[in-house]
């Protein structure tokens, strides 16, 4: 269950939407937390391994949804190219019916189609059966969240983003930088390195913010504002693609200590 639990919550990381736009959140980017919503019974597991649901996620918190409309609402959404033919006049009040019908009844039907069976509804004493294949389920989530459903289980990501947040996730692209680099520079993996670097912007707070971190992941015995020599590997950072992503340029310069 729990390897479920952080699928679907890389699932939501993949989903997440900014203006209609699907605009996945790197899992190098830590956000506040993470919700589940899991069958009855199953509470204690999402409590028990929260620490490497966590971890795997890179998420400050986890705990239980107890609520499923407090981050996204199901929507059904009817196909009329098979729909249509079936139902003939009659399909305009169905499209009606399942798309604006009460909240409470669409989340029922949504949840019968996802299990592969069909759903009965009645329009004007008339009963009119559907099936998954001629009406799409889809899962929205609420303004702040990004969510992934699969067979009930649902994870949402809270997507609001602290100055905090955004620091430790470019420290975290400094790193993942400085690591490509060392392998570039055909070092071993247990080889200390002196790391000097120019940085604007956001990330030159990051990288004085958490230089401890970047040094610990990168095995660097120093870490300086600087440019390297001739004796250091240097990489730089400063297309608008890199800065985009990155909030600011970046150069970056090893050398191995040598004992």
């Amino acid at each position: 269950m729990v390897q479920r639990l952080v699928s679907l919550g890389l699932a939501a990381r993949n989903n997440n939407q900014v203006d209609g736009k699907t605009e996945p959140i790197g899992v190098r980017q830590p956000l506040g937390k993470a919700l589940f919503y899991v069958r009855d019974g199953e509470e204690t597991v999402v409590q028990q391994y929260a620490e490497l649901i966590k971890a795997e996620l890179n998420v400050k918190a986890v705990d239980v949804l107890q609520d499923a409309g407090r981050v996204a609402q199901y929507v059904l959404n009817p196909l009329p190219q098979k729909l249509g033919p079936k139902l003939g006049k009659a399909f305009p009040k169905v499209q009606k019916l399942l798309k604006n019908g009460n909240q409470t009844q669409i989340d029922t039907w949504a949840k019968t189609l996802q299990n592969g069976d069909a759903i009965t509804l009645e329009v004007d004493g008339q009963a009119y059966e559907i099936t998954n294949e001629e009406c799409e389920v889809k899962f929205n989530a609420e303004a702040g969240f990004t969510v992934a459903e699969e067979r009930g289980y649902i994870a949402a990501l809270d997507t609001t983003l602290t100055p905090a947040l955004i620091k430790e996730g470019l420290a975290r692209e400094i790193v993942r930088r400085v690591q490509s680099l060392r392998k570039e520079a055909d070092f071993n993996i247990e080889d200390r390195i002196e790391l000097l670097y120019t940085a604007t912007g956001q990330l030159a707070e990051a990288a004085q913010e958490f230089a401890d971190y970047i040094k610990e992941e990168t095995l660097a015995t120093s870490m300086a504002e600087g440019n390297g020599g001739s004796d250091y590997h240097t990489a730089t950072f400063t297309s608008d693609k890199d800065v985009e992503k990155l909030g600011g340029e970046l150069t970056i310069s090893v050398k191995r200590v040598l004992n």
